[in-house]
């Protein structure tokens, strides 16, 4: 058994307090034995759960059944020792790529990670010669996640890692492509101030970015990788928020610039299905698709004819 250990549960759920889903809990106990006394958990309820201990490498199970009269012996977590991955990261000039975050990515897309915060990451940064080293890493198929403020997003494998093994890997970034441009209203003058969100359209490589515009309406977005990305939000003018949206496609280090503007205003008619029974005055809400402008809502009353 591994006496000291950390349990961090890994999907989210009622009935169990934050510190189990940020940090975990530390046990201290010579079989190896952990619970979640206290907590609400439902009985029947299914559960992420990760064990990490010092010299092994986190060890995931997503199928843990809560219960009122646990058996220890039902579930057992076995943790083995992981590899090294080390190496350089270079920027598109093959020059040291300083201060970037280099992040083992989880093989198991139901774990939850919060990537602003540190809790159920293997990462680490880069020093003033590009170097990096991520220890305990689980064995098995490997991508690294390479991030900086001064290059695009940067994906590296997959490749092998073997328990106790040690792999060094180069890593150059690309050269980011740019999005700037201004935001109007339907006369073509700036907004009072504005909101835009820029997301990449498909949602398994994501890249977010979100700014905040002055008077001028004018933004920008450096250092992007060569994607479909969707820019959305609103500008406001008085009273009236206008919603604003685009598609632009980035295919290398491109410099784009983009005047985006109001597409105008429509007007949706519907009608029930016959037999469906609708009291008068009954609201009805159009909500866009895309996560981005889903403060923008309109709404709408149904009176029976």
């Amino acid at each position: 058994p591994v006496p000291s250990f950390t349990i961090r549960i890994v999907s989210m759920g009622a009935g169990i307090s934050a510190t189990w889903v940020r940090e975990g809990k530390r046990f201290q106990d010579p079989q190896g034995l952990w619970n979640t006394a206290g907590e609400q958990m439902e009985s029947g309820t299914i559960w992420g759960v990760e064990a990490t201990a010092a010299g092994y490498a986190p060890e995931r199970n997503m199928s843990v059944v809560a219960s009122s009269d646990p058996n220890p012996d039902d579930f057992l977590i076995r943790l083995q020792r992981g590899g090294t991955v080390a190496g350089i990261v270079l920027n598109a000039n093959g020059a040291p790529l300083v201060d970037a975050t280099v992040t083992w990515l989880s093989t198991d897309e139901r774990a939850y990670v919060d990537p602003r915060e540190p809790y159920g990451l293997v990462r680490a940064r880069t020093d003033d010669r590009g170097r990096f080293e991520l220890n305990d890493v689980p064995p098995g198929e490997t991508t690294l996640a390479v991030e900086s403020l001064d290059a695009p997003r940067r994906l590296d494998g997959p490749f092998t890692l073997r328990s106790g093994e040690r792999v060094e890997r180069t890593i150059q970034v690309e050269a980011g492509g740019r999005i700037r441009g201004v935001v109007v209203d339907e006369a073509g003058m700036p907004g009072e101030s504005a909101h835009l969100t820029l997301t990449t359209r498909d949602e398994r490589d994501l890249v977010r970015r979100e700014v905040e515009l002055g008077a001028d309406g004018r933004f920008e977005f450096t250092n992007l990788p060569a994607r479909d990305f969707e820019l959305s939000g609103w500008a406001r003018r008085g009273v009236a928020t206008i919603p604003v949206s685009t598609r632009i496609k980035l295919t290398g280090s491109e410099d784009l610039e983009i005047r985006l503007a109001p597409l105008g205003t429509a007007t949706v008619h519907g009608a029930f299905d016959d037999g469906v029974s609708v009291p008068d005055g009954t609201s009805i809400m159009l909500v866009p698709t895309r996560a981005a402008v889903a403060s923008m809502v309109c709404y709408g009353a149904f009176y029976g004819g």
